[in-house]
Parts: C-alpha cells; structure tokens; sequence
C-alpha cells in the first residue's frame, strides 16, 4: 500500500511538464497536497513495521517447540486408532489425524523459517522508513520557510532530489515470500 501510494504521487508530480509556463506553480500544489498522506502512510508503515517485528517474535515463542507437541499428537491418535479393528472406519480417521499432525509437524520448521527471514529484513525497512520520514519532515519544513520565499531555482534543485528518493524507493528490496 505505502509503494502503491508513493508511486501515484511520484507519477502526478512526473507528468507535470518543465516546459509549461507555470509547471513550477503546479509542482508545489501537486508536492503540497500529497505531503500529509504520504507523511501519514509512511507513519502508519513504520508502526506496523515495530508491531510485525512484534507479532513475528512472539509467532517463534509459540511455535518453537509445536512440532513436539505436534508429533506427540500424532502418537496419540496412532495409539486411540490401535483401539479399533483393522479395517475400522474409526481407526482409518485416526491415523488420517495423526498423518494431518505429522505433517504440520514437518511444516512448521519452514514456516519459522521464512518468519526468520522477514523478520531480518524488518531493520532495514525501519532504518528507510524513518530516514523517509525524516525527509518528509525536512520537506514540509522546506516548503513552508525556503519554497515560498525563493520559488523556482530551489524547487528545480528539491525536484532533483526527489527523483533521486524514488529511485531509492523503486530500488529498495521487496521482501520475498
């Protein structure tokens, strides 16, 4: 969602043609209204970039030591179906129960797995959203005190650096899934 809405304002202010004879004054509407919900996105992001955080550390707590319990349930559906005939339609459903945990028991050590990865990565989209964040910061700063004041050669310089961000934000790794 943040890289979808990122991506509608950097292809507004794009589009905006240096050749027009305003295209300044268009630029600073188009970066002044997209300011407070790219600033908002990117406070959301890095809140729930420290809840994921959270939530995948207390996900290794709970299921460090599942498949254990997992393949102590699938023993004990073995042994209820060895109370059954063979051939018993009771004793087929317990040992396809027990197969069921047997195999969340397999599962689960890739699933903490690739809960580790992401987990490694989430450092790094904190350090970028707050270094974001603190650009977003520095912006509105800039637009209210130098923008206003200077207009056109400050905004072709800010425009520049600009671009420069997007392709950072284009460049930044996906996590992979």
């Amino acid at each position: 969602m943040l890289y979808e809405r990122l991506s509608r304002v950097r292809d507004a202010v794009k589009d905006l043609k240096i050749d027009d004879e305003d295209w300044r004054v268009k630029t600073t509407a188009a970066l002044r209204a997209a300011l407070p919900e790219v600033a908002a996105v990117v406070a959301d992001a890095l809140e729930e970039t420290r809840r994921a955080g959270d939530a995948l550390a207390e996900y290794r707590r709970e299921v460090y030591h599942a498949p254990n319990a997992y393949r102590t349930a699938a023993q004990a559906w073995r042994d209820r179906g060895d109370d059954f005939p063979t051939g018993s339609e009771l004793r087929d459903l317990d040992y396809e129960f027990a197969e069921a945990y047997e195999k969340t028991a397999r599962e689960l050590p890739r699933a903490l797995a690739s809960a580790d990865r992401v987990k490694e990565q989430l450092p790094a989209l904190e350090a970028f959203l707050k270094d974001y964040k603190q650009f977003l910061t520095d912006f509105a700063i800039y637009m209210r005190a130098v923008l206003d004041a200077e207009g056109g050669e400050s905004l072709t310089r800010f425009l520049d650096h600009k671009r420069t961000r997007h392709k950072a934000i284009d460049e930044y790794p996906r996590p992979r899934r």
